[in-house]
């Protein structure tokens, strides 16, 4: 018998989200993608079956599948999961038990699907070493394959810095030269003054990014000079943001985040709702310094930065507007293995 225990954090994004899709980043002269790994964990359990048959189960979702190796692997209403077994395991190897478990509100805009799989697939690389004895596979592997089954299950252009936010948690800096994606992930002094002003509301409204994303990757690749042009402005003001973020200053990167989530808005209107409108409103008028909707927007969460002796006022006021604040801080740490038997 053998068993495992990992999780990996969901994700706040700061500035160049929808420049992380392939190959959106290559057609614009600048880009980059800043966000912050938090504590809203992705689980995975997975154990040796006691029985021939394999075992997965979402406790979140509430839905479990039995079966065979093939059957399990094609299984629609687990799908995340029997792809990521058909990719990394093999039906005459020893079956298993699988159990997921997802702290992110679905529709929330956290990367909460990307970081299941990431963990999924971290899990499973693991024992694949230790149990069956192959080749450990190397991380930007690991995060490619779990952007690669996403995009098989949306049938969309998936992103990476859902994935990279999961793998290594703190604060990422994603760049893309042509060889490919390069993640700088700090932890020290700026992260530190970050996670005293963080702020994360669930809206209450779900909303699915792969559809909005799709919308704007297809205006782009079909010339639209206006979102093409909304998109470099975007991505000059994200590149900066790094840059400020690499640099330690804090001030500069907060003034090129606003600046993007301003660009932002007016490349998709529907980014916001009357409820996060709403929200942003009453956190503006609570202090706060930042206010913007995660993910492709919708709906979903709502990152706040404030001052640190201002987050309790903060808090109290966006949950008397109606919004649900997220017991949620900044995870230092990415992907973990925490727990091992038998391996």
């Amino acid at each position: 018998m053998f068993s495992i225990v990992a999780r990996a954090p969901t994700r706040v994004d700061l500035a160049g989200g929808t420049l992380d899709l392939w190959p959106l980043h290559y057609i614009l002269d600048a880009t980059a993608t800043i966000n912050i790994g938090i504590d809203l964990f992705a689980s995975v359990s997975i154990r040796s079956s006691e029985t021939k048959e394999y075992h997965l189960e979402s406790t979140d979702q509430n839905k479990i599948a039995c079966g065979t190796f093939q059957y399990v692997c094609a299984n629609k209403d687990l799908a995340l999961p029997g792809l990521v077994l058909s990719a990394l395991w093999r039906e005459d190897w020893p079956p298993l038990t699988i159990k997921t478990n997802a702290l992110s509100p679905a529709g929330a805009g956290l990367g909460g699907s990307s970081t299941l799989a990431v963990t999924l697939v971290g899990a499973l690389n693991e024992l694949r070493v230790r149990v069956i004895g192959e080749a450990r596979l190397p991380e930007d592997v690991l995060v490619r394959l779990a952007g690669n089954v996403e995009a098989k299950l949306l049938k969309t252009p998936t992103g990476v810095q859902d994935h990279w936010g999961a793998q290594r948690g703190g604060l990422n800096v994603i760049r893309y030269p042509l060889k490919g994606p390069e993640v700088t992930t700090l932890r020290g002094q700026i992260l530190d003054g970050i996670a005293e002003q963080l702020l994360v509301c669930y809206s209450g409204q779900s909303r699915v990014s792969a559809v909005n994303n799709w919308e704007i990757y297809k205006r782009a690749f079909e010339g639209d000079q206006e979102t093409i042009g909304r998109l470099s402005s975007m991505g000059e003001e994200a590149q900066a943001a790094a840059e400020s973020v690499l640099s330690g200053d804090g001030d500069a990167f907060l003034a090129h985040s606003l600046r993007e989530w301003e660009l932002r808005k007016q490349l998709w209107p529907g980014i916001e709702t009357r409820v996060t409108r709403k929200l942003q409103e009453l956190a503006c008028s609570a202090g706060a310094r930042l206010s913007r909707v995660c993910g492709a927007g919708g709906g979903g969460a709502m990152l706040f930065l404030t001052s640190p002796d201002r987050r309790q006022k903060l808090a109290e006021t966006l949950t008397n507007g109606g919004g649900r604040v997220l017991d949620a801080n900044v995870a230092r740490e990415g992907f973990q293995i925490c727990k091992m038997v038998g391996v």
